[in-house]
């Protein structure tokens, strides 16, 4: 994983998009996109981008998300290990 622009994800609502998939959707560094959450539409503020060349599994929709945000964001504090 190489990130191409911005910083690592490490606040609140924060995100890194594969740099591929934020072109394909018109989001670049700086910018929000909303996430759908178990409880709502969450904005949330895209502050890096990265690429995943030659990385298994990456099918380019990729969002990296620090694991405690997560847990905050879907309501499962303490509970979740692992997102896929």
């Amino acid at each position: 994983v190489e990130l191409v622009a911005g910083r690592l994800a490490s606040g609140p609502r924060e995100l890194v998009l594969d740099a591929d998939f934020a072109r394909s959707l018109g989001v670049s560094v700086g910018q929000t996109v909303k996430v759908l959450t178990r409880q709502l539409l969450v904005r949330w503020n895209v502050v890096g981008l990265v690429r995943f060349e030659g990385a298994p599994g990456s099918n380019g929709a990729t969002a990296l998300v620090p694991l405690e945000t997560l847990r905050e964001a879907f309501a499962a504090p303490g509970k979740a290990d692992l997102v896929q």
